[in-house]
């Protein structure tokens, strides 16, 4: 089988033959056929590609070349062998969770044991339970913001609840560090805090104030 006969049925069939082309004159120069396209000779077309080329990011076309030959793969009548995805991303910097005061994981636990649903009857229960991939979402991001405030300068000691994240002047030292940091999840983050902000967050509070003048000012600056 020769590389004219692999096609990607998806609408992205142009590109997937722009990516294509570049892998099969480098396996046809060294006579591979798509058959023997696997982990090795891939990582072999992008040193190629890396060496022999002025091709400005070679690690988006290791992962998009990766990606659309295991499309192209899922079809069993063309017989080609799945390959690795490449990436990139190293796992999120953040502050060791046990570094944060025991009070404040307490909080945490608590909070997502009621946003779960944990007990429906409960006087405060919320209407409708998260899922747990949400729960997990919201447990990341909580860890990042507490991670941006501790390398904004606030001392992970002083970190005692939740309540604690969702001050004024925590938020806005949360969001300036995340800004500062192009951290393409700010948007998600700064929701969520505007919303424990407003609401009331951790051990099921409600008692925090409510600013519409500084949400409307943070709101501009970050999620406009």
């Amino acid at each position: 089988m020769r590389f004219a006969s692999v096609r990607c049925s998806s609408a992205r069939a142009r590109f997937f033959l722009i990516c294509l082309s570049r892998l099969a004159r480098y396996a046809s120069a060294i006579q591979i056929e798509p058959s023997g396209i696997d982990d090795a000779v891939i990582a072999a077309f992008i040193t190629a590609v890396r060496d022999g080329s002025l091709h400005q990011n070679s690690n988006a076309l290791h992962r998009q070349v990766t990606l659309i030959w295991n499309e192209a793969a899922g079809d069993p009548a063309l017989g080609l062998t799945p390959v690795m995805v490449a990436s990139f991303r190293g796992p999120p910097k953040r502050i060791d969770w046990m570094l944060l005061p025991a009070a404040f994981r307490h909080d945490v636990d608590d909070y997502l044991s009621w946003c779960g649903g944990s007990d429906p009857f409960a006087a405060d229960a919320r209407s409708r339970a998260l899922a747990s991939m949400t729960l997990r979402l919201r447990r990341d991001q909580i860890h990042a913001a507490a991670t941006a405030l501790v390398e904004s300068g606030t001392k992970a000691a002083a970190i005692r609840s939740l309540a604690d994240l969702v001050t004024p002047d925590n938020v806005k030292s949360i969001l300036r560090r995340r800004a500062a940091r192009k951290t393409p999840s700010i948007r998600g983050l700064a929701r969520r805090l505007f919303k424990s902000h407003a609401n009331g967050s951790g051990s099921r509070l409600r008692s925090l104030p409510s600013s519409s003048a500084w949400s409307a000012k943070c709101r501009r600056r970050f999620l406009a």
